[in-house]
């Protein structure tokens, strides 16, 4: 026999041995012993199961004080309604705090079964600016309870940072992951079903069983009508059409890349039919962020996955006539106004607005209409009438002619050709100033005399003209998005160590800043969140927190990288690693438009917190297979050299 035949099959059970070496405690130590473990490990998967699949599903109507009416940019409302977000916050909390016990019992009892591993000091970092954050806050208790349209308090944050660690410390097999897989298959599957309903106009939630089963008995009578999606737009039990976009630019590449591994039918069929509610469902929500988040996904996937593309083409070459078919009728059926949609949010060009500033001073009202100044004042004359003048920014006063019918001002002065004020009839004392198709009410008869406008909900406010940096005057980029990015980024420079506190983007954000809010197309609205996870991270927590969770990923996406772009996924720990690691770059790149949610950011933590412990289980095996790989290469160079 020859060297190289020796060689060649000494190599075989190499293999063979690195395979039984890292895939599973239970096939090492014996069935008996691994089943008795595997049953033991289940009761500590609980939470995560239930954060999984349980927390998105989570729909309850529920009558809460905002606590917001302190401020005069928001109405006088003592009672606000949610149905999507409370309870999951409350959830969430309660099963986060229940895996932090139990991490603490085992600290106590056993502190060798729990290791530190270095990626978890940016992650500790992260939790202590979420923490000095909190602390500092001079609004805590809505970081501590959660707040209006959020509930995304500083325990949810320490909870996503809680669950990272704990599944890298109990997600411990083969069968764990493999239990894992199948909840969060679980808990798609009804959302999906929820989706494809609400896609083909049939609203569980709007039905009469849908109702019953999310509003309390007592308040069904007052809430009997309070579904108002448009018809065929998909939310499922996300709250908004854009979460749920979310949500499956997220899953579509968890499931695609696993049903590229399966092997029996049935589950193939199965994951297909998954899959293409997906597909619907991401079409139904109309989320362009969601889309192109998929887009990203899919070149992540051909980028790490090429060769089991071309190894498995029985199964990639049907999934993709699939996407390819629902791309065709997708822009078929929306008459491309998903490109003109794109075209619009990409493209928009520089807007210059004819009125550039309006706030509000202790001695007048000032605009600044077409490059000049105007500033209106309201006085009493001699006798006891109340008058209005208006002024140029030297405070040369500005001829006007009175319509007493009408009791309105016309300037005369040509650079403020347009502007009309006059008296608020409904409200005396008050007057206004229209202008640009614009109308805004002001007063002055207030206790300290200092001028005020007086907004939508009827309050006497501050108008104040904020800084913008970035996005100004292209305002109207992203939906709008524009406006709010160019607002919020001036915010980070007083955020820089610790933030506003979690939960209090509401009331950092300048709402007072009227006319852009007018202009933009959010007159009558209050600006919660930011449309972008990093300035929301940046403003809440800290740019200081905001680096230490850019860092975290990042560790996490250089490790992934260097698994698995050799393209072994030989162990089902590769494979749902990889599936795991596209899944979250979907994810990060939608946070480029999209904020964390307590809807969506859950999942998007878990899945982290898996994908971690998937490479870390992956790595020794991937790293053996190589070094065969390598000396098999050795062996085979040296032998043609002796040839």
């Amino acid at each position: 026999m020859t060297k190289k035949a020796v060689d060649k099959k000494a190599s075989k059970p190499v293999v063979s041995s690195s395979k039984s070496k890292y895939e599973g405690n239970y096939k090492r130590n014996g069935k008996k012993l691994a089943s008795q473990e595997s049953v033991n490990s289940y009761y500590y998967l609980i939470p995560i199961i239930i954060v999984l699949t349980l927390v998105p599903l989570i729909v309850k109507l529920v009558e809460y004080k905002p606590n917001l009416s302190q401020f005069n940019w928001y109405p006088n409302v003592e009672k606000e309604v949610d149905l999507f977000l409370y309870y999951k916050q409350w959830t969430f909390i309660i099963t986060s705090t229940v895996a932090a016990l139990i991490l603490i019992f085992k600290f106590l009892t056993n502190r060798k079964s729990l290791r530190f591993y270095n990626i978890l000091i940016p992650l500790i970092a992260y939790a202590a600016c979420i923490l000095l954050s909190t602390i500092f806050s001079e609004n805590i208790l809505f970081s501590i309870l959660g707040s209006y349209e959020q509930f995304e308090s500083a325990f949810v944050l320490l909870g996503y940072c809680i669950l990272v660690y704990y599944i890298i410390s109990h997600v411990n097999n083969e069968s764990d992951f493999k239990l894992l897989y199948k909840y969060i298959l679980i808990g798609i599957v009804i959302i999906v079903c929820l989706g494809v309903l609400q896609y083909f106009g049939k609203d569980f939630f709007a039905s009469e069983p849908g109702k019953r089963l999310i509003v309390p008995f007592e308040l069904r009578e007052k809430y009997n009508t309070f579904m108002r999606m448009e018809k065929g737009r998909v939310y499922a039990t996300l709250y908004n059409p854009n979460y749920m976009g979310l949500y499956a630019a997220m899953m579509l590449p968890f499931v695609f890349i696993m049903l590229m591994f399966e092997k029996k039918i049935i589950n193939i069929i199965l994951a297909l039919v998954v899959f293409v509610g997906l597909i619907i469902c991401l079409y139904g929500s109309k989320s362009l962020t969601g889309i192109i988040s998929l887009c990203v996904a899919a070149l992540s996937i051909v980028i790490f996955m090429w060769r089991m593309f071309i190894k498995r083409y029985y199964i990639s070459i049907p999934i993709i006539i699939i996407i390819l078919s629902s791309i065709l009728y997708f822009f078929a059926s929306s008459n491309n106004n998903f490109i003109q949609k794109l075209k619009n949010n990409l493209t928009n060009s520089k807007t210059n607005f004819t009125i550039e500033a309006m706030y509000t001073t202790d001695d007048y009202v000032s605009f600044i209409y077409k490059g000049n100044e105007i500033r209106i004042k309201c006085t009493i004359d001699n006798n006891g009438i109340l008058v209005l003048s208006s002024y140029d920014k030297n405070n040369n006063e500005l001829e006007m002619d009175y319509d007493q019918v009408k009791s309105k001002y016309i300037i005369k002065d040509d650079r403020f050709d347009g502007i009309v004020i006059g008296w608020e009839m409904e409200r005396p004392g008050a007057f206004y100033v229209s202008l640009a198709n614009y109308k805004f009410s002001f007063t002055n008869l207030t206790g300290d005399n200092s001028y005020y406008i007086i907004n939508a909900y009827g309050k006497l406010d501050k108008a104040i003209n904020p800084p913008s940096a970035v996005f100004t005057n292209y305002e109207k980029l992203a939906s709008g998005r524009g406006y709010i990015w160019s607002r919020t980024i001036p915010l980070l420079k007083k955020n820089l160590i610790w933030g506003s506190g979690p939960d209090t983007f509401v009331i950092a954000f300048p709402q007072q800043d009227y006319l852009g809010a007018y202009r933009n197309g959010y007159v009558n609205q209050i600006i919660t969140k930011p449309h972008n996870l990093y300035l929301q991270i940046g403003v809440q927590t800290g740019v200081l927190s905001l680096i230490a969770f850019l860092v975290f990923y990042l560790m996490y996406f250089i490790d992934s990288v260097k698994l698995y772009i050799r393209g072994i996924f030989n162990s089902y720990y590769a494979k749902i690693g990889i599936a795991v690691f596209v899944s979250t770059i979907s994810y990060m790149f939608a946070g480029l438009t999209n904020d964390s949610s307590i809807c969506t950011a859950p999942v998007f933590w878990c899945l982290l917190g898996i994908g971690i412990a998937a490479n870390m289980k992956a790595k020794p095996i991937i790293l053996e297979e190589l070094a065969i790989r390598k000396a098999a290469k050795a062996v085979d160079t040296a032998d043609k050299s002796v040839e």
